[in-house]
């Protein structure tokens, strides 16, 4: 018999306040009449229709499969003893892909109860009541202090979560493990553990017995983290443990239909849930982006717009090689928000309409924001119908993200092998992803899948970082994600990043999130804006991504200045392979360039040449990914020299790895030494049309010539300005044609500053202009 909850009187009650609900005896029947729905049919927020499309399904068994991370036992110094196994683990093509997996059955008298609508999905904040029973299970003991947990025989029970109005809580995603026979809605001593961020849905599977093509209803309960409560962490003598993350899991149960009576738990409203909200996260979390950036980049409108509405839970899945000079691998939670006006398409991986998700580790040290963790990128599958930002308007089923509607990944989730792909099948500005070849398709090629993504390395695919880069002194690290969706409108709220702080443990990392009221609030947009005095957002045109250029200059001893740059590819999908700034007659020493990869032969290698000081890519790649290269969207690379000139505005040149319409080279402002410069409005302008170049500097006058056509010199300089022309604040501009016949040429300019008597007193960098 279904374990019911009463439907208390409607008395008022305190939106903060912890809540319990009788339970009937086992065997009692609760009145046919159930209360709560007969309140909403009577004040009209939902017409009888559809009721009679609601259908309570009851759990009968099936087998709960579990995964503990070893690292993380490791690090909160647990072991597992006494394992009793129930079930099998080994189907082909799982998402818990690592080892070991332990199986758990579900027992016969489990009985909790899910609404699956006409559409044939879960009702969102439809599980009515009950639980999933196990039978067999294990001891979790603690050796330093002694204690143990007995975990056999556990319960799963669904949190019930108020959502009738003010005051109503918007993320019900949380179910709780109890010992046998603990009550239901969590927080009490026999509340072991949260199943946090679950994927719950109807599918159908073979039934066994029924002959070819006969299927069989299933519900799957899946994706979630299992988090150690207060309870177990005070069991175990370790207070530290609450909150953490010690493995995942998921749960596949038959199902049949239940015909007894039925009723919501107090306060839950399955047709209209959380009108208590409306506002884009909590009021206490509020979202700081760089107005300075922001302003550059598009946003809003009508369409598709996916918001970044979350992150948390920056968790270590794993770790490869010795402690501390191996790989450790991180994930973390994040919670999509669909801010638009369309439902935004969430299909499974391998079919191509669904978005991706990018992770990316950051450290502050010594002056330098550098990248010391990158991921492969996590292709979404499932999309929930919950309201952690705004009502959930229209509920997708799972197959997208309805208006209104959040999503929530957690970190087991966001670091399972079986949805990571290489970035480099995703069209870093489209956001688009081609099944057909790719990493999943595997032989033949015919985009069905064949690839698992289990690998011999608990890191590989993951966030992975370098463990000569984490914990160090003085340092502050920054988590972020990014969100890869076709088609939407404000590209800068699909990216956040968040502040972390990880712990040497003396074997191992963990990492801990700040809260929002200790000043470390979710902050929309590229990580990079928390960093820098001067930051650019640079467009390849026409339409072909964008990066972000930071820069940093500290004033040293003895007339010298330091020179910190930070290069984030944002979006642009044909990389960059070199970086250049100017330096005409100034000195630099002591350059340094720092990428996310242990290769040096790799390394961007710096040259002081025409009056630049540019960094270029050496043409050496290595087998595998997550390695340097030409920089790669989602990724930032650092470049630094020491200059005997003070800082200006000048423009750095980027030169683009692969062709394309927007030409090989972008123009970014940033910080460089204060010296005479070259520049233009377009590095790659058009064959045919108008050329704007500006000399900067502090002489009388100046005139501009060209050195040398598709690296073929002239005899002698080619003056572009017939005539000198004069400076003006600082500025000598010169207008220009570009001719019709150097369409897809290259050519060099040089600027000369003339002094009053039309002597040469200057030379700038070497500009190359790549004619389209």
């Amino acid at each position: 018999m279904i374990r019911t909850p009463t439907v208390p009187s409607a008395a008022p009650r305190s939106s903060g306040a912890r809540r319990t609900a009788a339970r009937l005896p086992r065997g009692a029947r609760p009145p046919v009449v159930v209360a709560a729905l007969a309140v909403i049919l009577a004040s009209g927020v939902v017409a009888a229709q559809d009721l009679s499309e609601m259908t309570p399904w009851r759990v009968t068994g099936g087998r709960l499969q579990l995964h503990l991370y070893p690292d993380a036992l490791e690090a909160a110094g647990l072991e597992v003893r006494d394992v009793v196994e129930t079930a099998t683990v080994d189907e082909p093509l799982v998402e818990e892909t690592s080892s070991p997996l332990m199986g758990f059955a579900v027992r016969d008298d489990s009985d909790l109860l899910v609404l699956r609508n006409g559409a044939g999905h879960v009702q969102p904040y439809g599980v009515l009541g009950g639980a999933v029973r196990l039978a067999g299970g294990f001891v979790l003991a603690a050796p330093d202090t002694g204690r143990a947990v007995d975990l056999h025989e556990l319960e799963v029970h669904a949190r019930w979560v108020r959502t009738d109005g003010p005051g109503g809580e918007p993320d019900p995603d949380v179910f709780h493990a109890t010992r046998a026979g603990g009550p239901p809605g969590g927080h009490g001593p026999d509340d072991l553990f949260r199943l946090c961020y679950a994927k719950v849905y109807f599918a159908d599977y073979p039934a066994t017995g029924g002959g070819p093509g006969h299927l069989a209803l299933e519900l799957r309960i899946r994706a979630w983290d299992l988090i150690a409560t207060r309870a177990l962490a005070q069991a175990l003598g370790k207070p530290e443990l609450e909150d953490r993350i010690l493995g995942h899991g998921r749960i596949l149960s038959t199902v049949a239909v239940h015909d007894g009576p039925w009723e919501l738990p107090p306060g839950q409203n399955v047709f209209s849930p959380y009108q208590g909200g409306g506002e884009a996260h909590d009021a206490s979390s509020p979202l700081l982006p760089d107005p300075a950036l922001r302003a550059t980049v598009p946003a809003g409108g009508a369409g598709i717009d996916m918001e970044l509405g979350g992150l948390q839970s920056l968790v270590v899945l794993g770790h490869d090689g010795d402690f501390p000079t191996g790989r450790t691998g991180f994930a973390l939670t994040t919670i999509a928000c669909n801010v638009g006006t369309v439902d935004i398409p969430w299909l499974r991986p391998m079919d191509e309409e669904h978005p991706g998700i990018g992770m990316a580790l950051y450290r502050e040290l010594d002056g330098r924001f550098e990248q010391v963790g990158v991921s492969w990128i996590k292709h979404g599958f499932f999309a929930q119908s919950n309201s952690s930002c705004t009502p959930c308007q229209s509920p997708g089923g799972g197959l997208a993200l309805g208006v209104g509607c959040s999503d929530t990944y957690g970190s087991a989730n966001n670091g399972d092998r079986f949805w990571l792909g290489p970035r480099s099948e995703w069209d870093a500005h489209t956001a688009e992803w081609t099944c057909l070849g790719s990493f999943f398709d595997g032989t033949p090629v015919d985009c069905e899948r064949d690839e698992d993504g289990a690998t011999t390395s608990d890191v590989d695919h993951r966030l992975e970082a370098f463990d000569v880069d984490l914990a160090n002194p003085g340092a502050t690290y920054w988590y972020e994600a990014f969100y890869m969706v076709e088609d939407d409108v404000d590209p800068w709220n699909n990216i956040a990043s968040r502040r972390t702080v990880i712990v040497d443990d003396g074997g191992a990392f963990f990492a801990t999130t700040p809260t929002t009221q200790s000043g470390n609030p979710v902050v929309l947009g590229p990580a990079i804006q928390r960093w820098g005095q001067k930051r650019t957002v640079a467009d390849l045109l026409p339409d072909d991504g964008r990066v972000i250029l930071a820069a940093q200059v500290t004033p040293l001893s003895g007339g010298l200045w330091r020179y910190e740059y930070a290069l984030f590819n944002w979006s642009l999908d044909r990389r960059v392979e070199s970086f250049a700034v100017p330096l005409s007659q100034g000195l630099a020493s002591l350059m340094s360039f720092h990428d996310i990869d242990a290769h040096g032969d790799n390394d961007w290698v710096p040259a002081k040449s025409a009056g630049n000081l540019r960094w270029t890519f050496p043409g050496v790649f290595h087998a595998g990914h997550k390695v340097a290269g030409p920089l790669e969207f989602g990724t930032l690379y650092n470049f630094g020299f020491t200059s005997d000139r003070p800082p200006a505005v000048r423009d750095a040149v980027l030169a683009i790895h692969e062709d394309g319409p927007g030409g090989d080279l972008l123009l970014v402002e940033t910080f460089a030494p204060d010296v005479l410069a070259l520049t233009a409005d377009s590095a790659s302008p058009v064959a045919g049309g108008p050329l704007s170049l500006s000399v900067i500097g502090d002489g009388a006058s100046a005139v501009v010539a060209a050195l040398s056509l598709d690296a073929v010199p002239f005899a002698s300089p080619l003056l572009v300005t017939p005539a000198p022309v004069r400076f003006a604040a600082g500025e000598a501009p010169v207008d220009l044609v570009v001719p019709a016949a150097l369409a897809g040429s290259t050519v060099k300019l040089v600027a000369l500053e003339l002094d009053a008597g039309l002597s040469v007193s200057g030379v700038s960098n070497v500009l190359d202009l790549a004619v389209r």
